[in-house]
């Protein structure tokens, strides 16, 4: 059977602020756009989530369908209004984010039936929260069972920095299942209290047959495995908003993925690796050319 992608997570309807005016909304969250970047560049992807029965929650149904993402394990929930995220682009064209949720959900889902190659894409403050925490596990641990690759993106920030200490182990055990870890300095800066890549490497939960890809914003990109060290730099552009930078450098690095045949035969491939990072790469700058979360429609033909 045909390999498919999966992303779990978030769902936001994003209203996107410069210089104190709105000049763009969209539907966001960090693997929803992902997914639509996946959908975009022709990879078979479903997302896995949750949103209102309100206007909000219409617009992105439709718009994940429009964009080649199946929505059968989207759950409508009729007790709750869709979130709704302002941010606030600073001059570097980097968000600052202040979220409105509104009621209380029944998180529990009917799982993707995973298959051996499959990819699961999961992450961010849902994937540790109260609410969704459990229910994330349980199908991440579904997809583990069926030999499932697990790419991980801690994408922690400092609004959750108060709850750090309960926050980490979980995080620690997300790593330790995972098989693709792509974080960015910040994220393991917070988490960890590391500086770099080989500090970041040294944590106990990154132990096995793991990738680390670390990037740094507009510095370069590195990857770690046990079995090499490869570092990348990163082409100077001018954005225009980086909010889906980095869940489109995950698109890329997934697309590359997907279209190889043995993942395990990666782990010691530096080459192979020069062309997975480099299709993150470009998908990223792409997504920086516009005030949507992810790559144009069209840019992979």
């Amino acid at each position: 059977m045909s390999k498919i992608v999966y992303c779990i997570g978030e769902v936001v309807y994003d209203i996107i602020f410069r210089e104190k005016q709105p000049v763009a909304a969209s539907p966001g969250g960090a693997m929803l756009n992902s997914a639509v970047s996946l959908g975009r560049s022709g990879i078979p992807v479903h997302f896995i989530g949750e949103c209102g029965t309100d206007k909000a929650g219409d617009i992105i149904a439709e718009f994940l369908n429009d964009n080649s993402v199946g929505t059968g394990f989207l759950k409508r929930n009729e007790k709750a209004n869709t979130t709704v995220s302002l941010a606030f682009l600073d001059k570097s064209k980097d968000a600052s984010y202040s979220f409105y949720k509104s009621g209380a959900g029944d998180y529990e889902r009917v799982l993707p039936d995973f298959k051996n190659g499959d990819i699961l894409l999961f992450g961010s403050y849902y994937a540790v929260s109260d609410e969704q925490g459990h229910s994330v596990l349980k199908s991440v641990r579904n997809a583990y069972e069926k030999g499932a690759i697990l790419f991980y993106d801690p994408n922690f920030r400092r609004p959750h920095l108060h709850r750090l200490k309960e926050l980490r182990p979980l995080i620690k055990r997300n790593i330790r299942i995972s098989d693709i870890i792509r974080g960015s300095n910040e994220d393991f800066e917070l988490v960890f209290g590391t500086c770099s890549a080989e500090e970041t490497w040294e944590i106990d939960c990154f132990r096995g047959n793991k990738v680390l890809i670390y990037t740094s914003g507009k510095n370069d990109v590195q990857v770690i495995t046990e079995e090499f060290r490869s570092k990348y730099s990163v082409k100077a552009i001018e954005p225009v908003s980086t909010i889906g930078a980095g869940d489109s450098f995950n698109a890329g690095v997934i697309k590359a993925l997907f279209e190889k045949h043995n993942f395990k035969s990666l782990l010691k491939d530096r080459k192979e690796w020069d062309a997975v990072i480099e299709k993150g790469m470009v998908f990223a700058r792409a997504a920086c050319m516009s005030y949507e979360n992810y790559i144009p429609s069209g840019f992979c033909e």
